[in-house]
């Protein structure tokens, strides 16, 4: 194109686009999506196959996009404008007929201007007010375009104008283009967004059409097998069309001018009568279209006479049905949960049957697991038959985001829906319960059996009072008292630290479970603990000392003896005196005994870097502390940073761990130290952002190396 020519081309566009244009097409719903044919009628003229090749591409696009309005240009002639018209309207027939007309007519002039074509296109769409997204089919080819050569390569101004409005030119190779200009055709359509195809029967028609479909959100095509066909025969195929589908595309495309295609319904009807949906078939020299709406389910039969050569044939469907992941808000971590979905149509449930529906979960890590959900009133759901799909899960390990794949299988049709989704897991309050005395409790007396923490990942957690409620039941009899108190309110009637008390009526075995019910993450969720069994029983009886009878005696006389005791025996000696200072005796031999029962602190404290900073066995202690608390050590005694509120308490055969803090400031093997707990031999012990290990037995001194073992 001249300088002159595209100066004047590109006043004309910036007066289009300074002055409010009338815009010819338009509706309340908003600005036309447009499509424009802009065809170079020489080259069609002069390849073998073209012009029935372009009818096909016109009937193909009509067909797909029958929402949009159509323009059609010729290349050598871009002042002619014919459109813009709904494929739906009355005056298409005649758009068709001049396009056939002009696709067999001389072309004005064979050296045709590019620059020109695209700049009376972008004017026309100004002018219409054309929507973004309203689409340019550029049908060339040929073995040498140098102005194509010189737009691919550096776009001019008026490419990056209609890329600027959203307006794609999807470039379409005429048969027998040479490699060069495709590419060139191919670089020109990605620089406005578009793409290219080459004009070719099935590849190239069957590839645009399933660009058409997945851009306009309405599926993608899928294959039916055909093959290669003999003229002489007649060939039948099938093809299933599934429930709930309100919409299927069928395309055939064929090398073959001639022959002919029928369908037929599931009740042998054809499909232009006979059936409840109403159905269209749109036939050109290569693609043959059927479409259907609301169609029968079942499997369609396809009888092909007269056609050889290759045939592709494809169908595309829409279904009313949709997957849905009924949500409940996140997924309590660590515990089962339960998937439950639904089968919607236009948000209305319905109940399906003969039907297989699935979720697969991936984890934030990548992991995928499958689960079968189920409407029969088993594993997880909760009534059959009503329309709800459900399975009850493991508890989810990690926390995050999994997203879930469902999917709905008819095996009948062999035909499957689905739809994404995704399932949150995180952290919810537990329950820590940490038991103290349970055997041998006395019926009648009150006595301390466990702590109770509510945390959220080891992180206190307050809930009101009344949000844990606790069960017991006995063997026989009546249970008992069972209370959970407060340690310390956090604020009102919240607390996170509770004693539990249990006074037993009678004694027996007791079985005691604990639930907190609370909302949390905006749902209502319940946490219920283990069970667990406390015994009570009446104390021993001592048997009575039995008491001897005296046998009757015979009276013996002796010769009498002089006795040597009947001085003391008389005297008076106050025995009872004396009972006393022995029961004093015996109290103190017994504490003494108890004394030496007791254990002598014993282990090893060592830091992270492996050096002792407490030998339990070598603690300098006060020696009234050392008589009264022979067993225990108090943490202050230890001088170690962070483990003052604590004590040890040593038994033969283990080591107990006790904080009177309020609030957890200790960890022991990185769970938060509630009321007791048993410390085991190489236990991490962590304050403060220091860390501990304690060990029974001292660590063996590492030698140092040597001269000798150089």
């Amino acid at each position: 194109m001249s300088k002159v020519k595209l100066l004047v081309s590109i006043v004309a566009i910036m007066l289009t686009v300074g002055v409010t244009s009338q815009v010819a097409v338009g509706s309340a719903a908003g600005p036309p999506e447009m499509v424009v044919l802009v065809v170079d009628r020489e080259l069609v003229a002069r390849t073998p196959g073209a012009p029935d090749l372009v009818k096909s591409l016109v009937g193909l696009l009509s067909s797909l996009r029958g929402d949009h309005f159509f323009l059609y240009v010729s290349a050598d002639e871009p002042d002619q404008i014919v459109g813009p018209v709904l494929p739906g309207d009355p005056q298409f027939r005649t758009f068709q007929s001049r396009l056939e007309e002009e696709l067999t007519s001389p072309p004005v002039s064979a050296d045709w201007d590019f620059g020109d074509a695209l700049a009376a296109v972008y004017n026309r769409l100004s002018d219409e007010g054309a929507a973004p997204g309203s689409t340019v089919y550029l049908v060339t080819g040929g073995n040498s375009q140098p102005e194509l050569v010189g737009q691919a390569s550096v776009p001019g101004p008026i490419v990056g104008l209609l890329a600027g409005s959203g307006w794609p030119i999807f470039g379409l190779s005429l048969p027998e283009t040479s490699e060069q200009v495709s590419s060139d055709l191919h670089d020109l359509s990605v620089f406005t967004g578009g793409k290219s195809f080459g004009l070719s029967v099935p590849e190239g028609l069957a590839s645009l059409s399933d660009d058409i479909l997945t851009t306009d959100a309405r599926g993608s095509l899928d294959m039916i097998n055909l093959g290669v066909l003999d003229q002489g025969t007649i060939f039948t195929s099938f093809v299933t069309i599934a429930p709930g589908t309100s919409e299927a595309t069928l395309l055939f495309f064929k090398q073959a001018v001639y022959g002919s295609l029928r369908l037929s319904n599931p009740s042998g009807f054809e499909a232009s009568s006979g059936d409840r949906a109403s159905s269209s078939v749109l036939e050109t020299p290569h693609v043959v279209i059927w479409k259907l709406a609301d169609p029968v389910p079942g499997r369609w039969k396809v009888d092909i006479r007269g056609l050889g050569g290759v045939v592709s044939a494809w169908q595309s469907t829409v279904n009313k049905y949709s997957l849905v992941l009924e949500q409940m808000g996140p997924v309590p971590l660590g515990r089962p949960a339960t998937l439950i979905a639904s089968v919607r149509d236009a948000g209305v449930k319905v109940v399906l049957s003969g039907v297989r529906v699935s979720a697969t979960l991936t984890s934030p890590d990548g992991a995928d697991v499958v689960y079968e959900l189920n409407d029969s009133g088993v594993a997880g759901d909760s009534a059959a038959g009503d329309g709800f799909f459900s399975s009850t899960i493991p508890p989810m390990a990690s926390s995050g985001e999994y997203s879930t794949l469902l999917d709905l299988y008819w095996p009948e049709f062999d035909h499957r829906l689905t739809s994404d989704s995704a399932v949150i897991a995180q952290a919810f309050p537990t329950i820590d319960l940490t038991t103290l005395s349970l055997d041998d409790l006395r019926p009648g007396e009150r006595a301390v059996i466990a702590t109770m923490a509510v945390h959220v990942e080891g992180q206190p957690y307050a809930v009101s009072v009344d949000e844990v409620v606790s069960s017991v039941s006995a063997n026989s009899g009546s249970a008992g008292l069972l209370e959970v108190k407060p340690q310390q309110l956090v604020s009102s009637d919240r607390a996170w630290l509770f004693d539990v008390f249990f006074t037993p009526a009678e004694e027996g075995r007791h079985t005691l479970i604990f639930h907190l019910t609370t909302e949390y993450a905006g749902r209502q969720y319940t946490f219920s603990t283990d069970s667990f069994v406390v015994t009570s029983s009446l104390p021993p009886v001592t048997p009575l000392e039995p008491v001897a009878v005296a046998a009757p005696s015979i009276p013996v006389t002796l010769p009498p003896v002089r006795s040597t005791a009947s001085a003391s025996d008389s005297s008076g000696f106050p025995w009872a005196l004396m009972a006393i200072p022995i029961a004093a005796l015996v109290l103190l031999a017994i504490g003494a005994l108890w004394w030496m029962s007791l254990s002598r602190p014993y282990g090893f404290l060592y830091n992270d870097q492996d050096e002792l900073e407490v030998d339990f066995s070598a603690i300098r202690r006060n020696a009234l502390m050392r008589l009264l608390f022979k067993d225990r050590v108090p943490g202050r005694e230890l001088a170690v940073q962070g483990l003052e509120g604590i004590s040890f308490k040593f038994w033969a055969d283990k080591i107990g761990i006790r904080s009177g803090q309020p609030t957890p400031t200790v960890r022991v093997n990185s769970q938060p130290l509630l009321g007791e707990a048993i410390v085991e031999d190489r236990a991490w012990i962590g304050t403060r952002g220091r860390l501990y290990s304690f060990l029974t037995s001292p660590l063996q001194a590492t030698p140092e190396p040597s001269a000798a073992d150089d």
